[in-house]
């Protein structure tokens, strides 16, 4: 139980606190000064391939394991998704035992938790999101993170190749985006979003993939998000359900008290 107790300590701790942690992001700056003389794409076929290979679905399940690294400390857990396209994404977190920790859902607009070790619940914007990642991503960007999809990230006219054989391009004013691409399977395996303005980055390697119904979907990603603190999310998808009529059940107890 203590271990389960620190889980929430840590998964918590990072969400209400982030400032910025400079000396993580000087070497992302670094890079992208690196990668500061853009070579202009002439050639786009890549990008028609990319949004080719999106999985496409309407509500889909996914049953996994988490680790998340904190502060020289892991734990792991099990955690199930649930994504109705462009509406919510569910997601309940459980200890190895199948005890659940944390119960949450995403909407367009608002972020709720439920922590049920400390009987506690949470309710927050969106815009939330970017205290985690340093980015404002929309609700579809993040959707797309999780499957491992592109084309709610790329603007065509807005990418160039970099110098150290990838992509890149503008998010926002302060924001940029690199990228690499896995030739083969037409798919997204490494991108960094580094935000020069509030010294954040979020940075997704995706490790493997398996196809399904002729497109590939992630097995294994890694995600690190660097605030005032460095998490690291390990994610493993072990089994994947689609297009079936699904539930997301989210109701917080009348017992359970408020937190900012």
């Amino acid at each position: 139980m203590l271990n389960k107790i620190k889980f929430i300590v840590v998964f918590i701790s990072f969400l209400v606190g982030c400032k910025s942690k400079k000396e993580f992001i000087e070497s992302a700056k670094k890079d992208q000064m690196k990668s500061a003389a853009p070579v202009a794409i002439k050639d786009t076929t890549f990008l028609k391939l990319l949004n080719e290979s999106d999985f496409v679905f309407n509500e889909i399940s996914i049953n996994g394991k988490l680790a998340i690294s904190f502060e020289n400390d892991e734990q792991k857990s099990n955690i199930t998704f649930r994504i109705k396209k462009d509406s919510v994404i569910w997601l309940s977190i459980r200890a190895i035992a199948g005890i659940e920790i944390i119960r949450a859902s995403i909407t367009q607009d608002s972020i709720y938790f439920i922590n049920r070790l400390e009987k506690e619940y949470s309710i927050k914007p969106f815009s939330f999101i970017y205290s985690i990642t340093g980015v404002h991503l929309q609700f579809s960007q993040l959707q797309a993170l999780l499957l491992g999809n592109s084309n709610s990230w790329l603007n065509s006219s807005n990418i160039t190749n970099d110098s150290i054989g990838g992509y890149k391009m503008s998010l926002s004013e302060n924001v940029c985006l690199n990228f690499k691409i896995d030739d083969k399977i037409n798919k997204i395996d490494a991108l960094k979003a580094v935000n020069l303005a509030d010294s954040k980055m979020l940075e997704l390697r995706y490790l493997k993939f398996q196809k399904l119904n002729s497109k590939y979907l992630p097995t294994e990603i890694i995600c690190t998000a660097i605030t005032n603190k460095q998490l690291k999310f390990e994610l493993g998808y072990d089994k994947f359900t689609f297009d079936e009529n699904m539930n997301y059940p989210f109701t917080i107890p009348a017992k359970y008290k408020h937190v900012e």
